[in-house]
């Protein structure tokens, strides 16, 4: 059986965890709702005025009147579900899954064993490869078909316990298929003991196994946990979730100073939310483990959303920082790592785009609160900010193709992160 790398608490345990959890989705979704509805507002802007035209206030800002464009986008938030329903619904289908679950292998087991029976096969160690190839034919896949007839004549030679049923780690059963209220207590030469559902001399069905280092509590299929499965481990180490083939899938894992709810590949985590040292980590994560994509939250009530450095991508890519005052810095990057450009949008509403332009100077295009907007630029002091004034015709269509440009990337970044965040969010319902 492969060796599962975390540990399970109870059933009641997770009530508790899921309210938080709730919460937790609650509040994350309302904030990332919040950090990209300024940047999705819409806006009328000034792509054009004749040269030599004031277009600025003694303030810097611009009371000019405007073209029609858009910046834009829709964001919708995840609303929270009564965490009591979310439950029991998703406990109904999990239970109806396993069902479904056992009565195809039920079915498949079937069918294998008249085909055993229509060749002539006998379960014997030099039937082997022909009891495998009825296995698959029957339905059962190679790794399936390894577990009852191993993977050659001398594996399956140690695996055979009993005249009944090939089973290389479990002895003790008798009753054959025991399932509902029927218990068998099996024994394995690798240290386990189980009590429970049984089929063909292996833990099928609702069960309890107790190892060395750990205890498994719920669905086994055919010698494994297999389905919606509590571990705990010796360590305190604890995880609540589903089990495939004894690999786990999605659940909460918690240790000490650290909890993760979410998917998992190769027993690592995928998609999900992390709490570590009072960050929270709302995202993908690579195998390393090293977070990939998505959402970090600190303590301080600054946030930042996008990609990071040493992911799959080659660079950051995008990256929005929103602080606690309100102040928020959108940025995009090249492969280098280099930024390419930012959007500031200020507490007061302003919304500054700007990207490198000529020298030490910066191009930008400042919109102000009543949707007014105007080309500017500053050198290395971004509080700066001057209008760019007498633009001749010449320079006009380069400016406005150079900042569209860039406001077209900043969307699509945008939107491509926002996408690629739909399955995170999804890994994190309970």
């Amino acid at each position: 059986m492969k060796t599962l790398l975390f540990t399970f608490c109870s059933f009641t345990a997770i009530t508790a965890f899921a309210q938080n959890q709730t919460a937790d989705y609650s509040r994350l979704s309302a904030a990332t709702k919040n950090a990209f509805s300024v940047a999705e507002r819409q806006y009328t802007y000034k792509i054009e005025f004749k040269p030599g035209t004031d277009n600025s206030t003694a303030s810097g800002n611009s009371s000019s009147s405007s073209n029609t464009g858009s910046v834009s986008g829709d964001y919708s938030a995840y609303p929270a579900v009564n965490v009591n329903q979310r439950r029991l619904k998703k406990q109904a289908e999990a239970g109806e899954r396993q069902a479904a679950r056992l009565a195809s292998f039920d079915a498949k087991m079937k069918q294998v064993d008249e085909l055993i029976r229509s060749r002539g096969l006998q379960r014997k160690p030099e039937f082997q490869s022909r009891l495998v190839q009825a296995a698959i034919d029957g339905g059962l896949t190679p790794y399936e078909a390894s577990r009852f007839f191993g993977n050659s004549p001398e594996e399956y030679r140690n695996m055979l316990v009993s005249k009944n049923a090939a089973d290389y780690s479990w002895s003790g059963g008798v009753k054959g298929d025991c399932q509902g209220d029927c218990v068998e207590n099996l024994t394995s030469p690798y240290g386990f003991t189980y009590t429970g559902n049984a089929k063909y001399g292996k833990p099928h069905g609702k069960g309890k196994m107790i190892g060395e280092k750990a205890t498994y509590t719920g669905d086994f299929l055919a010698g494994e946990p297999n389905g919606e499965v509590i571990v705990k481990w010796n360590s305190g180490n604890i995880f609540t979730g589903y089990v495939w083939n004894g690999e786990i899938t999605k659940g909460i894992f918690s240790q000490r100073g650290l909890t993760f709810q979410g998917t998992f590949i190769n027993g690592t985590y995928y998609r999900g939310l992390m709490k570590v040292d009072g960050v929270e980590l709302l995202g993908e994560f690579s195998k390393t483990p090293s977070f990939v994509m998505g959402m970090k939250a600190y303590s301080n009530g600054d946030t930042t959303y996008g990609y990071y450095t040493g992911s799959d991508e080659k660079a950051t890519y995008y990256q929005m920082k929103a602080f606690k005052s309100g102040f928020k810095i959108e940025k995009i990057y090249d492969d280098n790592n280099t930024a390419i450009g930012d959007v500031r949008y200020y507490g007061g509403g302003e919304v500054f785009f700007t990207v490198p332009y000529s020298e030490n100077k910066r191009l930008g295009w400042l919109i102000n609160t009543d949707g007014t907007a105007y080309y500017a630029y500053y050198l290395t002091d971004v509080n700066k900010i001057s209008p760019i004034e007498n633009i001749s015709a010449e320079q006009l269509p380069l400016l406005k193709k150079t900042m569209q440009d860039f406001i077209n990337e900043v969307q699509r970044r945008r939107e491509e992160y926002k996408e690629k965040m739909e399955p995170v969010y999804e890994a994190i319902r309970l």
